[in-house]
């Protein structure tokens, strides 16, 4: 169950680095009058989201990281 729930604050966190960029700059293009800024703004988040949502599923590979050395299941002992 934890790890479904860390995959659902993963994915939460990915639709809103696409939604929010999009909104405010929606609100600064509604400020100046520039209402092209949304679109800017959705670019962005969309290209930050994918670039996340790559780096979340890209297996962890480096031997420093904490919770695969100190999971039950690992077979490495945890650092001293």
């Amino acid at each position: 169950m934890a790890v479904a729930m860390e995959w659902v604050g993963r994915i939460m966190a990915a639709a809103a680095m696409m939604v929010v960029p999009g909104l405010g700059g929606q609100w600064v293009g509604r400020k100046f009058s520039a209402n092209w800024l949304a679109l800017v703004g959705f670019a962005i988040g969309l290209t930050g989201a994918i670039y996340y949502l790559i780096a979340a599923t890209k297996p962890a590979t480096d031997s420093s990281e904490s919770s695969v050395r100190c999971s039950p299941l690992s077979k490495k002992d945890p650092p001293q």
